[in-house]
This record gives C-alpha cells, sequence and structure tokens, in this order.
C-alpha cells in the first residue's frame, strides 16, 4: 500500500468514525426523549464522497 493510499484510508476512516460519534448523539437525543432507539424509523441520507 502506498502513503497516498494509507492517507486516503486514514481519511475514511475518520469520516467513518465521525459519522458514527453522530449516530451515538442521535441516540443519545432519542433517549433523553424516552424514545427507544432500536424502535424508532427514520429517513437518512447517507452521502459518500471519494477524492
Amino acid at each position: 500500500m502506498s502513503e497516498s493510499d494509507a492517507e486516503k484510508n486514514a481519511e475514511v476512516i475518520e469520516e467513518m468514525q465521525s459519522g458514527m460519534k453522530q449516530f451515538e448523539s442521535m441516540i443519545e437525543l432519542l433517549r433523553s426523549l424516552g424514545r427507544d432507539a432500536a424502535t424508532v424509523e427514520g429517513d437518512f441520507n447517507f452521502q459518500f464522497t471519494q477524492n
């Protein structure tokens, strides 16, 4: 794996970790509202970018 590939992979991992933090925040918000995140339905718009 070239250094460029490693950098791209690190960026992708960082973006995914950021996305997971957002999910965790949504789950905490739902819990604070007395809702069960496992049973809440919603629309999500996932956007993946590639540089």
